[in-house]
């Protein structure tokens, strides 16, 4: 199935029309998936985004499940920024319930939500606890066109543990190289999204995008610029010192039975 859908992404690729240039004031959709953390988003994520240089962008934020306090909060600042769009999903999708895999794959689907209404030429990911720079925007547009392609993703300044800081964001393209923030992709890209079930090959939802995007045909630019503050998470993994142990693999079948990689049990195969 994976090996299906990846030649199906590079076909879509080479297929794909040209973007418009970085340089003709392109729209900008920055996409940001939030659960029960709208304080923070209020706060940091969604002023960094709005007061930055680069203006022409649509924002679109999408709770992954009602939330009437998210909705309130975000409406409230969208009266006041026409930019500022809110969207929830119907109800929580059903997640795996290993803490380790849930971290790796909670909010797909309203980032996936987010990306459907998405309707710029360049596509900018955020999380709803992190922050853009200024002129975040601005320079991965630039970077897009002086590298002519269609992925770029700048550095970061990353919140460790105990209160440490540390910059992320190298060549070439690997797992834990960048941060999910610190990127820019065109629409030549746009048919991808992420994928749910990504917790089944021990990769996190964004990695495995990104090892997508370049696996169909997209040859990744890094910016040696800081682009992103990426604080400590709090959310799917309580605390930032304890990383949770990988499941059981009865834990890991149940899970597989929970959610919507369950098919792969009724995939017939061949005796030996």
């Amino acid at each position: 199935a994976d090996a299906a859908r990846a030649h199906v992404e590079r076909w879509r690729h080479r297929c794909a029309a040209t973007p418009p240039a970085a340089a003709r004031r392109p729209l900008v959709s920055v996409r940001i998936p939030t659960w029960r953390g709208h304080e923070t988003l209020v706060r940091r994520t969604l002023p960094s985004v709005l007061g930055g240089h680069y203006e022409h962008i649509e924002v679109i934020v999408c709770s992954d499940g009602p939330d009437p306090s998210a909705r309130t909060a975000v409406e409230e600042l969208a009266r006041r920024d026409e930019r500022l769009r809110y969207l929830e999903l119907p109800e929580r999708p059903p997640y795996p319930t290993a803490p380790i895999n849930l971290h790796r794959i909670g909010g797909t689907d309203a980032a996936n939500a987010a990306l459907d209404a998405a309707r710029g030429d360049f596509v900018c990911p955020l999380d709803h606890d992190d922050a853009f720079t200024y002129d975040h925007v601005t320079t991965l547009l630039e970077a897009i066109d002086r590298s002519g392609g269609d992925f770029v993703y700048g550095q970061s300044v990353c919140e460790m543990e105990r209160g440490l800081w540390a910059v992320n964001g190298t060549l070439p393209l690997r797992h834990g190289g960048l941060s999910h923030g610190s990127v820019m992709w065109s629409s030549r890209l746009s048919h991808l999204r992420y994928d749910r079930d990504a917790w089944l090959l021990r990769e996190p939802g964004d990695w495995n995008l990104f090892r997508r995007m370049a696996d169909a045909g997209a040859q990744p630019a890094l910016v040696p610029a800081t682009v992103l503050v990426h604080f400590a998470e709090r959310t799917a993994i309580d605390s930032v010192d304890d990383v949770p142990p990988e499941p059981s693999p009865a834990e890991a079948l149940a899970d597989l039975r929970a959610t919507g990689a369950g098919w792969l049990l009724r995939v017939p195969v061949a005796a030996a």
